[in-house]
């Protein structure tokens, strides 16, 4: 009866014993990675990347009595976990955490290239027309053709007026002889005038009539 008094005080200590030391597992969830040093560092998240990870393993903590395994600070559960994380070859560590705020899992990450597609430039923008309203035009895009818009209607342009044609050069003004007119010889006084009385006959032939 006293030995199994025995055994149950054993066995009742060596879980207490248990429940006190906690626990860390790993295990390995995606491809295989090359392992890291053992002090090897890493990102430690709280929050999924988009993009650039693939997950390749958790670590499960199991809290035990008198604080061990208990972790509140993310520094000092990264540090916990850091052997496991590196052994599985990880870049970075996803930290998830109880109701009680404590830290319990990480979700262990490889960081991996990501190909980007080569981006297309971008189509020109195409001008839009504008439609033409129920009461009229409002723009000259609203018009077909080369027809513009007149106070809400569309009406062909008017008639540029015909270009003036150039005044004819006017003509020299002539240019005044130098030449000196001859003024004509004026008549001679001595000439007898063709009108008056006819010279007096000698007085010889009068004489000889009578």
């Amino acid at each position: 009866m006293l030995e199994a008094h025995r055994s149950v005080l054993v066995l009742g200590l060596l879980a207490v014993g248990f429940l006190a030391c906690g626990s860390t597992e790993m295990t390995a969830t995606g491809p295989a990675a090359a392992p890291r040093a053992e002090t090897c560092d890493f990102e430690i998240l709280t929050s999924t990347p988009l993009i650039g990870y693939r997950e390749i393993g958790t670590v499960d903590v199991t809290p035990g009595g008198y604080g061990v395994n208990q972790f509140t600070s993310l520094s000092d559960f990264k540090e916990h976990i850091q052997p496991n994380v590196c052994k599985l070859g990880g870049d970075a560590a996803i930290a998830s955490a109880n109701g009680y705020g404590m830290y319990i899992k990480a979700t262990v990450l490889k960081r991996i290239e990501v190909e980007t597609a080569p981006r297309t430039p971008a189509p020109a923008p195409v001008a839009a027309v504008a439609k033409p309203t129920a009461h009229g035009c409002e723009f000259d895009s609203q018009c077909k053709g080369d027809r513009i818009c007149v106070e809400g209607k569309c009406q062909a342009p008017a008639a540029s007026p015909a270009p003036a044609e150039p005044a004819p050069a006017a003509e020299p003004a002539p240019v005044a002889s130098t030449s000196t007119t001859t003024a004509k010889p004026a008549a001679s006084a001595a000439a007898p005038s063709s009108k008056g009385t006819a010279p007096a006959a000698p007085k010889a032939a009068a004489k000889s009539a009578q």
